[in-house]
C-alpha cells in the first residue's frame, strides 16, 4: 500500500511539473506572439526582413530553386494526404483520442492562421517571388502546417512506439523538414523571415496546448 502511494504521488509530481512547464511555455510564446504581430502590423520588421531575405536571395541558384520549389510542398498541399493517411492508420488501431486530438490541433492551428492573414492583412514580398501566392502573408500557412504536423507526428511516435530507432529517426526526419520547409518559403520569396517565425510560433502554441491537455489525468469512468 506504500509503495502504490508514493508510485501515485511520483507520478503526480511528474504529471504537475511536465503540464507547468509547459503552461509557462504557452504563456511566454504567446507574449513573444502577440509583440511579433504588432511590430509586423507597424512594419517595425520590415527594413530586417527585407535585409534578410535579400542576404538569402544571394544564395540562389537552379539547383537549390528546384530543392526548395520540392521541399515547400511537403508543408503544402502534401499534408492533406499525410493527416488523412495518419488519421486512417490511428483509427484502425483504435487510437481514438490521439486521432481526435491529432485532427483537432492540425484543423485549429490551420483555422487560426485563416484568421491572423486576415486580421494582419500583411501584403506578399514583392522583391522576388519564384512561386506565386495570392493570400496575405503574416503568419506563413506552410511554416505553421509543418510546424504542428511534424511536431504531432513526432508525439504521437513518442506515445505509441517504444523502439528508439523509430522515434529519434522520426525527430530527426521531422525537425529537418520543419527547418527546411521554413527557409524555403524565405528562399522562394513567399514570405518574409517574421511570416515564417510567427507560423511557427502559432502552432508552437497550440502544439503545447494539446501537450497539456493529453498529459491531464484521464476520467477512469
Amino acid at each position: 500500500m506504500t509503495n502504490q502511494i508514493s508510485k501515485f504521488m511520483l507520478n503526480t509530481k511528474q504529471l504537475l511539473t511536465k503540464t507547468t512547464f509547459s503552461t509557462i511555455g504557452v504563456i511566454i510564446w504567446i507574449v513573444i506572439f502577440y509583440k511579433l504581430t504588432r511590430e509586423v502590423v507597424e512594419k517595425e520588421t520590415l527594413v530586417i526582413d527585407i535585409n534578410i531575405a535579400q542576404y538569402i536571395y544571394a544564395f540562389r541558384t537552379p539547383f537549390l530553386n528546384n530543392f526548395f520549389s520540392f521541399v515547400t510542398e511537403f508543408g503544402g498541399s502534401l499534408l492533406i494526404i499525410f493527416t488523412i493517411v495518419i488519421t486512417a492508420i490511428l483509427l484502425f488501431k483504435k487510437y481514438y483520442t490521439q486521432a481526435t486530438h491529432f485532427v483537432l490541433a492540425i484543423g485549429i492551428s490551420f483555422i487560426l492562421n485563416l484568421i491572423f492573414k486576415n486580421l494582419v492583412a500583411r501584403p506578399r514580398p514583392n522583391i522576388s517571388q519564384l512561386l506565386v501566392e495570392k493570400d496575405f502573408s503574416f503568419p506563413s500557412g506552410h511554416s505553421s502546417g509543418a510546424t504542428i504536423f511534424y511536431l504531432s507526428l513526432i508525439y504521437l511516435v513518442f506515445s505509441l512506439t517504444p523502439n528508439k530507432t523509430i522515434r529519434y529517426t522520426t525527430v530527426f526526419i521531422s525537425m529537418s523538414l520543419i527547418a527546411l520547409i521554413l527557409f524555403s518559403r524565405v528562399y522562394l520569396g513567399v514570405h518574409y523571415p517574421t511570416d515564417v517565425l510567427g507560423g511557427f510560433i502559432e502552432s508552437l502554441i497550440v502544439f503545447l496546448i494539446f501537450f497539456i491537455i493529453d498529459k491531464l489525468p484521464k476520467s477512469s469512468t
